[in-house]
Order: structure tokens, then sequence, then C-alpha cells
């Protein structure tokens, strides 16, 4: 199963994205599109999302997730 989420920067400012429980953090200019692909191994659970002074906290409640900034794959820290 499969959850999608987008985050859309319409801020003056870089925005960080921090996903919990990975501890991944990705950065997104101005004017960019974050997408999220959750994977999980059951029935999606809704995530948690919450504001920060300079983002946001994503906790997607799933197994695994790949990511996309302006529609090219992310490389992400915790799969490097």
């Amino acid at each position: 199963m499969t959850g999608t989420y987008r985050f859309q920067n319409a801020g003056s400012d870089p925005m960080v994205v921090r996903i919990e429980m990975w501890c991944d953090e990705i950065r997104v200019p101005v004017g960019s599109v974050l997408v999220l692909t959750c994977h999980s191994l059951t029935q999606p659970q809704p995530a948690t999302i919450e504001r920060t002074p300079d983002g946001l906290v994503f906790w997607p409640e799933c197994a695994s997730y790949a990511a996309e900034l302006d529609g090219r794959p992310y490389p992400l820290p915790s799969q490097a």
C-alpha cells in the first residue's frame, strides 16, 4: 500500500521538512515541490504533520518512503 503527500513551498524562505523516525531532513527551496511516497505493509495510516519555525516535522506512519524534489528523485540520508 502507498500514500502520497505533496508539499509546496509557497513561502519566502527555504523550508526544512524533517521525516521522523528516520531523522531525514529535506531542504525545500522557495517555489519547489516535495513529494513523499510512503510504503506500508498494511492499510496506510494518516500521517502526523507539525509546523516548526523553519518548516515541518512529518511522521508518515509507514515502513519506508521515497522522495522527489521538483520531479526528481531525492537522495535520502537514511538510504545512503
